[in-house]
């Protein structure tokens, strides 16, 4: 340990003599020295061996932990599936407003939501799945679905389901490889896109000639236009969605292979736990960097971390994908489990939906509002269009991912600082005012709301829960939104492997910095890993984070290798991520099994907290 904090010292010292000041922009010749030491910290490390020392009966297993709140038993108990989910809502609210664009103005722009109830939205899925059937697709048979977030996405999602068709989400930022591989790998025979991916998809079915349909997504103005001016004699698709829709209003199809919950739902394409590496921290260097990785400020406090600590996002070149199988029950209980703690409205909750829905955690958050009657809002399709977007909406619910929420956080935290040193001033009494009431558990503080009700204006003002995935989320970051968006801000972990689900924080939980507790239906353990030093029998107890539940997926299709690395044979999905227990009842995820980089002198380390800083510093 001495010999890496001599060579951590003198790393910094070099720096020290490269970077002034943290807040000065690197010019080109120190960047490129600064490069110059990353590379020349690379070439004296080597990847951590795979875990092998032990096997999973030689480690120790912790104490398995559950949630009180229970499935719903119709999804714990497998019977009923996504379509069942969804239609019983269609049942009990037929006129609640269901799904929401915003119109389309002749000027060009856009203007306010526009919504189709749960009837209507029926009726379209009813009709489209007898227009897919008519095509002679059937159970077991695989469609993929290629488009930013829009109504028609879920719709083709739920029409498949009705015939146990089983859909393949391919992001929309995928180009022609990834997205040829991921229709040969799932043997995917069609596609439901947008119009703007048509041509690249012409260009994969030409090399896998098995794609034999190719359905054009037409409900926008420019749809229409283009399907008017095209045509499917341009080879670009062979279907409009409006076609097949009233093919199968005139020629309706019985629905006579309905899927089981226990039937494959969807195929979701992932790097996977055992796939291209994510980066977090060596317990060896926490004492060293406890200074620099306190929050709440990130840059101004330390400057740019040393360079022997070198921030790997992934692995360069092909990619490597794995198809994680979801039955329908794991998608419905990975939905019931993300918000299956938390409290909804009497009055039904508006969701905004702008997170990719190829990703599973924003597809579980849809399947979860549409089986309660709740309402989903679609974003315009332009990111810099988001916060008009939801002025607009008015939503209730706000998932999220740190990304986004980094990027809202700077952007208050500037134009608080690009005030006037009055409203500077009351904007910061008002906050920790705000901030005091929150701790003492209220929600309200009446000359702070004054204040801080511009800011909550500005996201429509009814925003609730901000729920976060995806990667671990600052504490500073966490705790000002609280404040002042004036909504719970709630952090959660899971996997593709896990539907989303695993562990999430609740309404009244004021103790940022955790992931909350395990989610309804999910089992969790830590099981040790003796060569990290990480143990359960530690206090607090800590180890490699397991989970099992009916939210678990079914396997790496055309992978059993690594199936058996992920799904131990009882049923536990070995996450690769390393927790403790903070209370005896809340997670708090710690380290990356594979993200850990071993130096020449032999110590480990690794760096998410730091890569995190870099996001704070100057460029």
């Amino acid at each position: 340990m001495s010999a890496l904090l001599a060579v951590t010292t003198a790393f910094v010292l070099v720096e020290a003599t490269l970077i002034p000041s943290p807040s000065v922009v690197l010019t080109a010749p120190v960047k490129s020295t600064f490069l110059q030491l990353k590379l020349f910290s690379l070439r004296n490390m080597s990847q951590q061996p795979q875990i092998g020392e032990l096997s999973d009966d030689e480690r120790q297993h912790g104490e398995i932990h559950g949630c009180p709140v229970p499935l719903p038993l119709d999804v714990s108990e497998a019977r009923v599936n996504t379509v069942e989910s969804f239609r019983n809502s269609a049942v009990r609210f037929p006129e609640n407003k269901c799904m929401g664009v915003r119109a389309f103005l002749e000027n060009g722009n856009r203007g306010e939501y526009v919504w189709t109830t749960y009837r209507q939205v029926n009726e379209r899925v009813t009709h489209f799945a007898a227009g897919i059937r008519g095509l002679g697709y059937k159970a077991g048979d695989r469609i993929a679905i290629m488009a930013r977030n829009r109504p028609e996405w879920m719709i083709a999602a739920l029409a498949c389901s009705c015939h146990g068709i089983i859909t393949v989400p391919v992001y929309d930022s995928y180009g022609p490889p990834d997205c040829q591989y991921i229709m040969e790998h799932s043997e995917s025979t069609g596609i439901v896109a947008a119009r703007e991916h048509l041509a690249f998809i012409k260009e994969v079915r030409e090399k896998y000639t098995a794609l034999r349909t190719v359905v054009v997504m037409d409900d926008n103005p420019g749809d229409k236009e283009f399907v008017a001016q095209v045509g499917p004699s341009a080879a670009l698709y062979t279907h409009t969605m409006s076609q097949l829709e009233a093919d199968g209003a005139r020629s309706p199809q019985p629905e006579d292979h309905p899927p089981r919950a226990t039937d494959w739902c969807t195929f979701v394409y992932t790097s996977g736990t055992t796939g291209s590496p994510k980066v977090s921290r060596s317990p060896s260097l926490a004492p060293a960097l406890a200074p620099a990785l306190a929050p709440p400020e990130y840059p101004a406090c330390f400057g740019v971390p040393p360079p022997w600590l070198v921030t790997l996002s992934g692995a360069g070149g092909v990619r490597s994908w794995q198809g994680a199988i979801l039955t329908h029950q794991a998608v419905l209980a990975g939905a019931h489990g993300i918000w299956g703690r938390q409290s909804f409205y009497p009055e039904p909750d508006v969701l905004i939906s702008y997170l990719p829905l190829a990703h599973v955690f924003q597809r579980a958050n849809e399947h979860c509002l549409l089986a309660g009657g709740h309402a989903i809002g679609y974003y315009s399709g332009e990111i810099p269009k988001l916060v008009e977007d939801i002025g607009l909406l008015r939503p209730t619910l706000f998932p999220s991912v740190p990304r986004v929420l980094n990027k809202i956080h700077q952007a208050l935290r500037s134009g608080v600082e690009k005030s006037s040193p009055i409203k500077r001033a009351v904007f910061w009494a008002a906050f920790h005012m705000m901030k005091r009431a929150i701790m003492r558990g209220e929600d309200t503080c009446f000359p702070a709301d004054a204040v801080l009700k511009s800011i909550r204006a500005k996201f429509g003002g009814r925003i609730r829960i901000t729920y976060c995935g995806s990667a671990p989320l600052s504490v500073a970051v966490a705790s000002f939104l609280r404040v002042a968006m004036g909504c719970y801000i709630l952090e959660g972990y899971g996997l593709t492997e896990t539907c989303s689900a695993a562990t999430a924080m609740v309404n009244d939980d004021n103790l940022v910095g955790t992931v909350g507790q395990p989610e309804p239906g999910v089992e969790l353990k830590l099981v040790s890993l003796p060569h990290m030093g990480y143990n359960v029998t530690d206090s607090p107890s800590r180890g490699e984070i397991w989970v099992r539940g009916p939210c678990n997926f079914s396997g790496y299709y055309k992978d059993p290798v690594q199936t058996a690395k992920v799904l131990s044979p009882d049923g536990w999905v070995r996450t690769g991520d390393v927790g403790m227990w903070v209370d005896d009842k809340r997670l708090k995820v710690i380290d990356r099994i594979k993200n850990v980089f071993k130096l020449a002198i032999g110590e480990f380390c690794s760096c998410d907290d730091l890569e995190r800083i870099y996001q704070f510093c100057p460029t």
